[in-house]
């Protein structure tokens, strides 16, 4: 009768193996033979065995997301973030002895780096340096990762999550630069058909079921050029009571 049991560890794991709670050994992958603890009978005649115990460790790479809420940005702006560490157990006897959890150690440490560079950063600087950030996170928490056996090989910024207000206020002025890089880069209005745009001539306007020369196939009109109406303005009031008007226009008689 086999007095013992056979281990099987896979290329994805190694074992810690412990005798009578004394670390013995890291092992790799393979087939082992592991001695099974003494029975009653052997044990009443003072036959001694150690008691061996073999420990798996995960060593393939994972990743976690690390939050961070309710935090004060430099600019006094309470915002959320959240980012993707990306790690592997580089040591797994460092991983196991040197810390009680290294998943909840890394997370801490994430965190710690995360609020401590945000609370020194505007709102815009978070939203226009999410890879700086994320390359500055990697670079504090990768050499104490090390130190419990960790590698981390990326810390990526997922998701930021700022006030409803001032998502809408950035909205409309991203909104307003891309309106005026559009206008810079080409001159052309387009206005549905049938539609008379404010600032259009009526002459450059095609009307509903009449095609227009410059329409194209879907039925937009193309104005080559903004021919704005200019409204009559008051006279400005001269200091001797007389006003100025210009020539050629004429107050509408209402």
């Amino acid at each position: 009768m086999s007095r013992h049991d056979t281990l099987i560890i896979k290329d994805t794991h190694r074992g810690l193996l412990y005798e009578d709670g004394v670390f013995r050994d890291l092992l790799p992958a393979g087939r082992f033979h592991i001695p099974r603890p003494p029975g009653p009978f052997r044990s009443f005649f003072g036959t001694r065995a150690p008691r061996v115990e073999v420990v798996l460790v995960d060593v393939r790479g994972r990743d976690r997301t690390v939050v961070v809420q309710d935090l004060l940005t430099a600019d006094g702006v309470t915002i959320s973030a959240s980012f993707v560490v990306q790690y592997r157990v580089s040591d797994p006897v460092a991983a196991l002895h040197q810390v009680k959890s290294f998943d909840e150690r890394l997370f801490a440490e994430v965190q710690t780096a995360a609020r401590r560079a945000l609370r020194a950063m505007s709102v815009e600087e978070v939203m226009g340096g999410r890879d700086e950030i994320g390359e500055e996170l990697l670079r504090q928490v990768r050499e104490s990762a090390a130190g419990y056996g960790l590698e981390v090989s990326e810390v990526d910024f997922k998701d930021l999550v700022i006030p409803e207000e001032l998502r809408q206020v950035f909205n409309r002025a991203v909104l307003s630069r891309r309106l005026r890089q559009a206008n810079l880069a080409d001159p052309l209005a387009i206005v549905g058909a049938g539609q008379e745009d404010e600032g259009l001539d009526p002459a450059f306007v095609g009307q509903a079921g009449e095609p227009d020369a410059d329409a194209d196939d879907d039925g937009l009109i193309i104005a080559r050029a903004s021919f704005g109406r200019e409204r009559e303005r008051d006279p400005e009031p001269r200091g001797d009571g007389l006003s100025f008007r210009p020539l050629g226009l004429r107050r509408c008689q209402s």
